[in-house]
């Protein structure tokens, strides 16, 4: 190529940049203000989570992402086009080449092709291999908006549009059929993270209940570890990764009859360090407690985010809570050291000291009412304690007339945290009771977790620990014919769901 033929070549490529990218960007800014700001008053019962935590500093991050993604994607272009012009593929540009009817099979053929692709490789891309570094940029907006929809790692969209470099040269495929596809994919994304649910109620009597919704797709972004699908719900249904009690959260979305009430949690707020006290060798509690009322307006099992600077650097991390809070007047997370924040909070940390943090948040919680009567079996495994903590000394404090059994496992006995609180707990409650289940010394088994049931009659099942152990107790569950909608279970980024235990 002559240094002409290189400038007009480069100069395609921006025109293709500035014109995709405002496009694009234009549609999904009219969407924001038209349901973020121009009827958000009147679309308050329709939103999904009731905190609000995208702020500004998000949007001009994900905006500054889609920049990236966008101009990326150009790139591809060129390498596709030339690849025709050469007679490497079967694109072709004329509509009516293969008649209308191979058209319209070619755009869903496309579309069926493109979705299980999706599922499958935004499953892979939760791989702890490459979750931190690719996936992780997406799930960064915790709180989604419409400007999520193009927040990628530049990497992401090309592995997630893989199918198209795959098809094109493996049957006739019409520059159309792709271009709907692409474009209903677009809108299909928009919708996902709109942060509202706009799914009519009729749907959910319908095949149509099967289409991907708002709050599928939200389930995912505060959950991580399932609802992976794009469009349709087959392929989590089929592979079993959707979450249990997507058909209740969704009903409760839907079902609200007055504005939800939504607290603005977008900005990192300063708390300070009011206590360090060791728990074991290995753990450590950090106590808070702020003047900021908001911070306890949270749920037993909740979690905190927290913003940490360690040595010039900046780490968002979540934690949870391991106070409650019908009983206490602090906070409190309970530590143990496995990462560079953990590390400081441990080793470094003094009381005095201030950090950012978000109000209080989390799907896996426990509502009290005391004026029920209800059975309940926790099951923590090593740190998994800590939100199960919280649980169980909220529950005996509040629903008095409710019975709590908890099934806790450990390496060992001297890294069992809270022993002492657990025993304090079982003598002084009648309605408690606590199994400690030791590695090398006494394992939680099947048999164990079907004679505590057989104690119990329909009891909430809570579950926290290591994948490993959740994923099995999960099997055992499954399998003593434990309803899955009883089933409660803490999910954080860095996992993923295997195809075969």
């Amino acid at each position: 190529m002559d240094p002409q033929q290189i400038y007009q070549f480069l100069e395609s490529v921006v025109q293709s940049f500035l014109q995709s990218f405002v496009s694009q960007m234009l549609v999904i800014t009219i969407v924001y203000f038209l349901v973020w700001k121009v009827f958000a008053s009147k679309f308050k019962r329709f939103r999904i989570q009731p905190v609000k935590r995208a702020g500004s500093v998000q949007i001009r991050q994900e905006i500054k992402n889609s920049a990236i993604v966008v101009l990326a994607g150009l790139f591809t272009t060129p390498i596709v086009l030339i690849l025709q012009q050469m007679g490497y593929t079967k694109i072709y540009t004329d509509p009516s080449q293969y008649g209308l009817g191979y058209l319209i099979f070619n755009v869903v053929i496309l579309w069926i092709i493109g979705d299980a692709w999706f599922y499958f490789a935004h499953r892979g891309l939760h791989h702890p291999a490459l979750y931190r570094y690719i996936h992780a940029v997406h799930h960064q907006s915790l709180d989604v908006t419409p400007y999520t929809t193009l927040s990628f790692h530049f990497l992401e969209p090309l592995i997630l549009s893989g199918w198209v470099y795959i098809s094109i040269f493996l049957f006739p495929v019409s520059t159309l059929a792709i271009g709907i596809n692409l474009a209903v994919g677009l809108l299909n994304n928009l919708k996902s993270h709109l942060g509202y649910e706009f799914y009519p109620k009729f749907f959910e009597r319908t095949p149509l209940k099967y289409l991907v919704n708002s709050t599928h797709h939200n389930q995912h972004h505060t959950r991580y570890n399932g609802n992976y699908g794009l469009s349709l719900r087959f392929w989590d249904l089929f592979f079993g990764t959707e979450f249990d009690d997507y058909d209740r959260t969704v009903s409760q979305v839907k079902n609200r009859k007055n504005s939800a009430r939504i607290v603005d949690n977008s900005i990192y707020r300063t708390i300070k360090i009011s206590k360090i006290i060791p728990e074991t060798h290995e753990a450590t509690s950090i106590y808070f407690e702020p003047e900021d009322e908001n911070f306890y307006n949270y749920l037993p099992g909740q979690h905190i985010n927290l913003c940490i600077k360690v040595r010039g650097k900046v780490y968002e991390r979540i934690f949870s809570l391991s106070s409650s809070p019908v009983i206490d007047n602090f906070l409190r997370i309970t530590v143990k050291q496995h990462s560079v924040v953990t590390t400081y909070l441990r080793n470094e940390a003094k009381v005095g000291d201030e950090i950012q943090a978000l109000y209080p948040w989390g799907q896996f919680n426990v509502w009290l009412n005391p004026s029920e009567s209800k059975n309940y079996l926790m099951i923590a495994g090593g740190s998994g304690i800590t939100p199960i903590h919280s649980m169980v000394r909220s529950i005996l404090a509040k629903e008095k007339n409710s019975r709590v059994v908890l099934l806790y496992a450990n390496k060992s006995r001297e890294g069992t945290i809270f022993s002492q609180e657990i025993k304090d707990l079982s003598d002084r409650y009648d309605n408690f009771s606590a199994l400690y289940f030791i590695s090398g010394q006494r394992r939680l088994d099947q048999d164990i977790l079907a004679q505590s049931l057989q104690n119990q009659i329909s009891p909430e099942v809570y579950i926290c620990g290591p994948a490993g152990f959740k994923r099995t107790i999960k099997v055992y569950l499954k399998d003593l014919g434990v309803d899955a909608k009883c089933l409660h279970e803490e999910d954080f980024a860095d996992g993923h769901v295997r195809f075969f235990n």
